[in-house]
């Protein structure tokens, strides 16, 4: 007998019973035969193959599968960012350029002031430059050559016409509390007895200023037209470019009579700043015409802009003397005049609408070839 049969049965009669031997039982093996169709046993299973039941190995188990995201909720699609846009480059100077009312030396002097405070006020450094002509700051705005503008009314409208990007910031005013309008005087000199009338100039030499100014040339035309004269045939036209030449040319003789602003005529200057008030006689007087404005490029970074045209009004005659930008030359100066007891200020615009009795002039038969400007 094995022995370990026999350690049992002695193990069994040494405890009063009578035993049974025990034999290990066999492991399950696949193929092997089984009872019990789903009897499991050390990772086999006993199942049904054909007509027996045998042990086979258990199936892997398959983990459950994510149901898919329903496609009413699902995630939205990413998107691609879009950049934001950089911000505009500022220019590292600005260029200013008036019109020339004078001659350019004393335009210059004029306006350097004002414009050492525009610059200082907008924090970018401001170079003014002088052009021979009015036609010629339109250009150079036309060019993108120049980024601040003092205008005459026509030469703004003219401009305007011609496609320039610009925006009237501020009209100018002779001082505080004035109307927005001045006049064109029609002048001789004084103690000439033969101009008492502006029908008196018919068949004389008569000065004019800029073709695109308008108290110059303008509103001349217009006055004359009210008295039957035509400036083409019933005068000599003189072209003088500016109004302090215009000036001169009566004082020696070289025209009859002449047009200019009237504040030049009752107090002469530049070129013409040696000339006594009652060297001339006001002949004759136009309507009103609207004030001169200062004009931004519109195409400027908007922020710049902005700063520049809101900076404008404010830097009037009491501005220029409070914060010591008057020379002391010309203590009391006001933007574009070094004058004595200059009161000029600002009046802010908000459109173009002060303009159109400029451009209603502008449309009359009378009115001068420069109002209609060839588009660029």
């Amino acid at each position: 007998m094995n022995r370990f049969v026999t350690l049992s049965l002695a193990l069994a009669t040494l405890g009063g019973m009578t035993a049974t031997p025990v034999l290990a039982a066999a492991a399950p093996a696949v193929g092997k035969a089984c009872s019990g169709i789903g009897k499991v046993s050390r990772s086999l299973t006993c199942v049904k193959k054909g007509n027996k039941t045998v042990w086979a190995s258990m199936p892997t188990a398959v983990p459950p599968t994510t149901p898919a995201v329903p496609a009413t909720t699902a995630a939205p699609a990413a998107t691609t960012a879009v950049p934001a846009l950089a911000p505009a480059k500022l220019p590292t100077k600005l260029i200013f350029a008036p019109v020339p009312a004078e001659n350019a030396v004393a335009t210059a002097a004029n306006w350097s002031p004002f414009v050492k405070a525009l610059s200082d006020a907008v924090g970018i450094p401001i170079e003014q430059v002088a052009t021979t002509d009015y036609a010629g700051v339109t250009e150079g705005v036309l060019a993108g050559k120049v980024d601040i503008a003092m205008y005459g009314p026509l030469s703004y409208y003219i401009a305007v016409q011609a496609g320039a990007k610009i925006k009237g910031a501020a009209i100018q005013t002779s001082r505080f509390g004035a109307t927005e309008t001045y006049q064109s005087y029609l002048f001789t000199k004084a103690g000439r007895s033969d101009i008492n009338s502006i029908a008196d100039v018919k068949g004389k030499k008569v000065c004019f200023g800029d073709p695109e100014s308008t108290s110059g040339t303008l509103f001349p035309y217009l006055m004359l037209a009210d008295a039957n004269i035509d400036s083409q045939k019933d005068i000599t036209n003189v072209v003088a470019g500016a109004h302090d030449k215009s000036i001169l040319g009566v004082i020696n003789g070289s025209c009859d009579a002449g047009f200019a602003f009237d504040a030049i005529v009752e107090s002469p200057s530049g070129a013409a700043s040696s000339v006594k008030p009652t060297d001339l006689k006001i002949v004759s007087k136009s309507k009103p015409i609207p004030n001169s404005p200062m004009a931004v490029r519109s195409d400027l970074p908007p922020e710049l802009f902005k700063k520049i045209v809101e900076a404008i009004p404010t830097i009037d005659a009491l501005y220029l003397q409070a914060k010591n930008y008057c020379p002391s030359s010309a203590p009391r100066c006001g933007p574009g005049s070094l004058s004595p007891n200059q009161q000029q200020s600002w009046k802010p615009v908000t459109s173009d609408a002060w303009f159109e009795p400029v451009a209603a002039a502008c449309k009359l038969p009378a009115a001068p070839s420069s109002c209609r400007p060839a588009k660029k």
